[in-house]
């Protein structure tokens, strides 16, 4: 077996000090890897979100879109049964009504009506009832109101521009409310391939 002699300029050489940079970065190094030991050994619990509850948004045939506003996480779009009246929606939209009675429990809201809600914890609950806006009634299929609808309102529909939004805005103030969507035919310009593009988006009311 051959024996590993160590050189004598080895055994006679000065030990050279370590500069403080030198020093600072081993023990910055030690701190890192200690840490990264302990994370892997010891890992932190970490809290999950929480899981987001969509609004009531499942379709049936029948049903009908209601707009809740003023109660934070329980705004949104909700599709109820066409029966449904101001207290049944709260209940589905799980807003306490507490022990007062709610202003307009009992009315049944057509589609497309936008429910804000004041108060909450039991309180008094005031409810306003207005409509949703022209674009979140296209968006989820409710029919827009031609004796309504203001011009801009008519331009979310598909084909109609400013000049014939304006011409039906016109026609309606010239000669009375709309009795049915054929009427729109009677406006200038107005011909039967524009209406069949806009027929299932439009309705008539409020005569």
């Amino acid at each position: 077996m051959r024996r590993f002699t160590m050189p004598s300029n080895w055994t006679n050489a000065e030990s050279v000090p370590l500069c403080g940079q030198e020093v600072g970065a081993i023990g910055l190094f030690g701190v890192l890897l200690s840490a990264w030991l302990a994370a892997a050994l010891f890992p932190f619990p970490v809290e999950r979100e929480r899981p987001i509850l969509l609004p009531y948004a499942e379709w049936r045939a029948g049903a009908k879109v209601v707009e809740l506003s003023g109660q934070r996480e329980k705004d949104g779009i909700y599709h109820v049964p066409a029966s449904a009246t101001i207290g049944d929606i709260l209940g589905i939209a799980g807003i306490d009504q507490g022990r007062s009675p709610v202003e307009n429990a009992d009315r049944q809201p057509p589609n497309g009506t936008r429910l804000h809600v004041s108060g909450a914890g039991g309180s008094f609950l005031g409810v306003q009832i207005g409509d949703m806006a022209a674009g979140a009634k296209l968006l989820f299929d409710v029919p827009l109101d031609i004796n309504r609808a203001r011009a801009d309102e008519l331009m979310l529909l598909e084909g109609i521009g400013p000049k014939t939004a304006e011409a039906i805005t016109a026609y309606r103030s010239a000669h009375g409310a709309f009795r049915s969507v054929d009427d729109l035919t009677a406006i200038r310009g107005f011909k039967d391939r524009k209406l069949e593009k806009i027929r299932k988006s439009i309705t008539v009311g409020g005569r």
